[in-house]
């Protein structure tokens, strides 16, 4: 047998390889695809000290409630993205992931909202505003350990609705109102020394602001959202360095509203 003879055999060996193997990956989808739902595998992340806002029964009744429970479903029969769609009405869930896998489990890999802060509307409403900017709905006998923002809110807030976003155009004032206090809030959040300090935002009529802190109730006059880093920053330098700690109880009132000063009131 010559070398040319050799290398003919050797191509139509790998071909011949290459169509059984293309035919069992055939039939292995073809049998995936006919094979029936036999379990769902749901996993639920949320970020390390984030209170729990959705459990897998709460996946199960959504399943059920919009007649989309796939168990006994034949894998390819089910819409993955109409289940996706439909978890993603909660809003409590940042992300969803809906897929099959070969031994018939239907996994569903969810990422739970991170709320930064508790809205009080003057009409009764509230919801969570998540690290992400979106509206997310309180549960019934259950708060999580957030600052509360309340006072002179008075516009409707929308479950779902992302703050970030101009959605709304007939409410401009609504949506910069939420702006402001998700920018006051999420400078909190993401520092954990104010995070710690601070209790409660409170809107005044005139769009300023009020912050409520943990240490005696006491009451840190903010002003408008303006400079919002640099008045963080001097109340920071006036716990951190411009008294004692021993000495953070005995004022009643911090106001942050002069430019580069801290003037306070004593209790």
């Amino acid at each position: 047998m010559n070398e040319k003879t050799k290398k003919i055999g050797i191509i139509a060996a790998l071909i011949v390889a290459l169509v059984l193997i293309l035919q069992g990956i055939t039939m292995c989808n073809k049998k995936h695809r006919e094979r029936l739902c036999n379990d769902i595998q749901i996993r639920i992340s949320r970020p390390a000290n984030v209170e729990v806002f959705i459990v897998n029964e709460d996946i199960d009744q959504a399943l059920n409630g919009l007649q989309l429970q796939p168990i006994g479903q034949v894998l390819d029969g089910i819409s993955t993205i109409t289940i996706e769609q439909a978890l993603r009405a909660n809003s409590a869930i940042k992300d969803v992931q809906v897929y099959s896998q070969i031994n018939g489990n239907l996994c569903i890999d969810i990422e739970q909202h991170q709320p930064i802060a508790r809205i009080e509307t003057r009409q009764h409403q509230q919801c969570y505003i998540t690290k992400a900017g979106t509206c997310m709905a309180t549960r019934k006998n259950f708060a999580a350990r957030v600052m509360i923002v309340n006072g002179a809110i008075d516009e409707p807030v929308k479950i779902n609705q992302n703050i970030l976003l101009d959605d709304d155009k007939d409410s401009i004032k609504q949506t910069s109102l939420l702006k402001e206090i998700y920018a006051i809030a999420s400078h909190i959040d993401a520092d954990e020394f104010l995070r710690a300090l601070i209790d409660q935002i409170y809107v005044l009529p005139n769009r300023e602001y009020e912050i409520v802190s943990k240490i005696n109730n006491q009451v840190i006059v903010f002003g408008a959202i303006d400079n919002l880093e640099e008045k963080f920053q001097r109340l920071k330098w006036f716990y951190k360095y411009g008294i004692r700690k021993s000495e953070w109880n005995y004022y009643k009132t911090i106001n942050l509203k002069f430019n580069g000063q801290v003037v306070c009131t004593k209790s």
